[in-house]
């Protein structure tokens, strides 16, 4: 959603913020506020870059997985769904 950022006093070294651009939001919807938050949290250009680069890369991943309906073979956890996502 445009103008939601929740950048302000988060570490580059913890998770990526939301906000971060390109990840699952449209090219139009990233403004340069959004952009100066990050520089402003410490990010730097080459940072920001490479967000925008793995979210786009992602994005392209799931796509094609969608496209192709791939799905992940069940054998390679064997184990099954993690008990801490069925758990309540």
């Amino acid at each position: 959603m445009p103008g939601s950022c929740s950048c302000r006093g988060s570490s580059t070294r913890k998770r990526r913020p939301r906000c971060a651009p390109g990840t699952a939001t449209p090219p139009a919807w990233i403004t340069d506020e959004q952009v100066q938050r990050l520089r402003e949290a410490g990010w730097t250009d080459a940072q920001i870059a490479e967000a925008v680069y793995d979210g786009a890369l992602f994005n392209l991943l799931v796509r094609l997985a969608d496209a192709f309906d791939i799905h992940p073979d069940p054998s390679f956890d064997a184990a099954g769904v993690p008990g801490a996502v069925t758990e309540s």
